[in-house]
C-alpha cells in the first residue's frame, strides 16, 4: 500500500513537473515567434526603403531646383508611408520666409506659397533633424493650416524633419498614423534632406 502510494504521488510530481516544463516552454516559444515576427517586420521596411532610396536616386538629374525636388521627395514619401495629407516646410536660409507647398493624396502639388515665419518661430535649419519636432513647431501648426486647402485636422499632422549634412533642410508634414520607428527612417529621410539641400545651394550658387 505505501509503495503504491509512494509511485502515486511521484507520478503526480512527474506530471506537474512535465506541465510547468511545458507551460515555460511554450512560453519561451512565444517569445522566440514574437521576436522573429518583429524582425520580418522590420526587414519588410527597411526593404521598402532601401527601395523608396533606389528609385530616388533613379529619378534624381542634376541641377533640379528646389521645388523639382520637394516635390519628388513626396512622391517618394508616398510610396513608403502611403497615400495621405502631405505638405512641405522649406526655408532656404536662416531669417529667410518660409516656402509652404501642399500636396494632393498621390503627392501632387496643389498649391505653393511664400510666408513670414510666424512670431517666434525658430529657424527651421536650427532644429534637430534627429529628436521629435512636435514641441518646436506645435504652435506652428494653427498657423499653417490658415494657408493650406481643405486642411486637416492638425491633431494628427506629424511633423517628419529631413536632415542635412549641417541641420534641417526642409520639414515633411503628413497625417500617416503608423509610420516605421525612425532609426529605420533615418536612411531615407537623410537621402531626401540631402537632395533638397543640394538643390538650395545649386540654387544659391546661381543668384
Amino acid at each position: 500500500f505505501f509503495s503504491s502510494r509512494r509511485r502515486h504521488t511521484r507520478l503526480q510530481g512527474d506530471w506537474s513537473s512535465d506541465v510547468c516544463s511545458s507551460d515555460l516552454a511554450n512560453a519561451a516559444l512565444g517569445r522566440l515567434n514574437s521576436t522573429l515576427e518583429r524582425r520580418t517586420q522590420s526587414a519588410a521596411r527597411q526593404a521598402v526603403a532601401l527601395d523608396a532610396i533606389t528609385a530616388f536616386h533613379s529619378g534624381a538629374a542634376p541641377g533640379r531646383s528646389v521645388h523639382d525636388v520637394i516635390e519628388s521627395v513626396v512622391q517618394s514619401a508616398v510610396r513608403v508611408l502611403g497615400p495621405g495629407f502631405y505638405a512641405m516646410l522649406y526655408q532656404p536660409s536662416a531669417g529667410e520666409p518660409w516656402l509652404v507647398v501642399q500636396f494632393d493624396m498621390q503627392g501632387r502639388e496643389v498649391r505653393q506659397q511664400l510666408l513670414e515665419p510666424p512670431p517666434h518661430a525658430p529657424d527651421l535649419v536650427t532644429l534637430n533633424p534627429t529628436e521629435p519636432l512636435a514641441l518646436n513647431l506645435a504652435s506652428v501648426l494653427p498657423w499653417i493650416a490658415d494657408y493650406l486647402i481643405d486642411s486637416q485636422d492638425m491633431r494628427s499632422v506629424r511633423l517628419l524633419p529631413l536632415s542635412s549634412g549641417w541641420g534641417t533642410a526642409a520639414v515633411l508634414l503628413h497625417d500617416r498614423p503608423s509610420t516605421p520607428p525612425w532609426r529605420e527612417l533615418s536612411a531615407v529621410t537623410a537621402t531626401w534632406g540631402a537632395a533638397i539641400a543640394a538643390a538650395g545651394q545649386h540654387e544659391g550658387a546661381r543668384r
